[in-house]
């Protein structure tokens, strides 16, 4: 633990000098206790790593891996599929023992934080809805109404995050687009608007 404590300072500092965090820690543990928040942050640092449930098998495909299990050391080991809630999740352990594949350090994602977070994102808008996929592996269909503000959204997060690696500031209309993004995946998180569709294995 004392190792785990000298590292995190070590890397908060470093964070520090390099201007992206803030020394006002109320600033920047403002969404320290939002879980939607931090699971799209797990999200876009474990990417590629990312699962999708097959319920009727319990058994999971990754982009590359079909048909891995989950490790019995993961607190999702023993869950129902069915009641996740979602057919996705991010995975940070992958191990081979004989001829099955196990993920562990499991975390459940809805769908929403993967449009926003995940991999290179395109988008096909048509009268029946918007398509979106994600390198060829994620892929789902939302709503007219939602997918072309949604696409905007991403577009404009894409933007903000080449701003912050040159650390410049954000205009008032940036900040207001990341307020809408909290919301949004705090809303969207217990709402079941999106039909996934089969994924491409390649």
């Amino acid at each position: 633990m004392e190792s785990i404590t000298e590292l995190r300072k070590l890397v908060l500092h470093h964070l520090k000098l390099s201007g992206y965090i803030q020394d006002n820690n109320e600033f920047n543990n403002e969404n320290a206790t939002n879980w939607e928040v931090l699971k799209c942050c797990i999200v876009a640092g474990m990417y590629p790593n990312i699962c999708h449930a097959n319920s009727y098998c319990d058994t999971f495909d990754s982009e590359k891996s079909p048909n891995m299990k989950i490790d019995w050391s993961s607190v999702v080991h023993d869950r129902d599929l069915n009641s996740i809630g979602t057919e996705w999740l991010t995975y940070g352990q992958k191990k081979r023992i004989g001829n099955n594949i196990y993920v562990g350090n499991l975390t459940i994602v809805p769908i929403i934080d993967l449009i926003f977070f995940a991999g290179s994102l395109n988008a096909t808008i048509s009268d029946d809805g918007t398509s979106f996929e994600i390198d060829k592996f994620i892929q789902c269909i939302v709503d007219k109404r939602d997918g072309p503000l949604l696409n905007n959204i991403r577009k404009k997060l894409n933007v903000i995050f080449n701003k912050f690696l040159k650390n410049e500031v954000l205009s008032i209309n940036e900040k207001s687009i990341l307020e809408t993004v909290v919301d949004t995946v705090k809303k969207e998180d217990t709402i079941e608007k999106y039909i996934d569709r089969e994924i491409s294995m390649h």
